[in-house]
Order: structure tokens, then sequence, then C-alpha cells
């Protein structure tokens, strides 16, 4: 059974995400968000791990949980997996075609 209360916090969640992740060009409205919106990022992930085990019960097996995890891994990572790819080779790509230096070279190099 749906719970309106926890679908309207999730939807209010995954559109805080979505301002999280969007480049503003003023800057008192990119000083706003992040302020007041990063909790939603926390929100969001709980959210995620809720409806991930929100049908184990404590009958329920290590090896069926292993099976739900191996599904949602072939579901959502190796799509994933496959944007990632094409990303980055495609910021490569483009870095070397046009001479410029990639932006993810510096990307790495700082969290490094």
């Amino acid at each position: 059974m749906r719970n309106l209360g926890i679908d309207i916090l999730r939807l209010i969640a995954i559109f805080a995400v979505i301002v999280i992740h969007t480049v503003f060009i003023d800057t008192t409205a990119r000083i706003v968000v992040l302020k007041f919106l990063p909790p939603a990022n926390a929100c969001f992930a709980f959210l995620a791990g809720w409806f991930l085990f929100d049908r184990i019960s404590i009958e329920t097996t290590i090896e069926s949980i292993r099976t739900q995890l191996i599904k949602r891994f072939y579901r959502l990572g190796i799509p994933y997996l496959i944007w990632e790819g094409l990303y980055v080779g495609s910021n490569i790509l483009f870095g070397v075609i046009s001479g410029n230096p990639s932006p993810l070279k510096c990307t790495w190099i700082s969290i490094l």
C-alpha cells in the first residue's frame, strides 16, 4: 500500500536533488540552493534505501536479499556504468579533437 506522505517527500527530494545539480548563473541563487537544499541528498538516499528494503521481512533469507541486490545491480548498475563510460569517453574524445584539455583531467587530479 502506498503512503501519500512518503510519496510527496520523495517527489520533493527528487526535485531538490535536480535543483542542486543544476548550474545557476546567478550567484545569489547558488548560495541559497547550496545553503538550504543539501539535506535533500540525504533524504533522497534514505528514501531509496527505504524502498529498496521495503519488502524485506525478518524471515527473509540472505540468499533472497542477495538475489534482490543482484537484480537491482543489473537494472541500475549496468546502465550507469555504460553511461559513465560514454560520458568519460566523449569528454576525452572531444578534448583530444578540440585540442582543449579534458575537464575530467582537472577533476581527477583534484580528487587524487
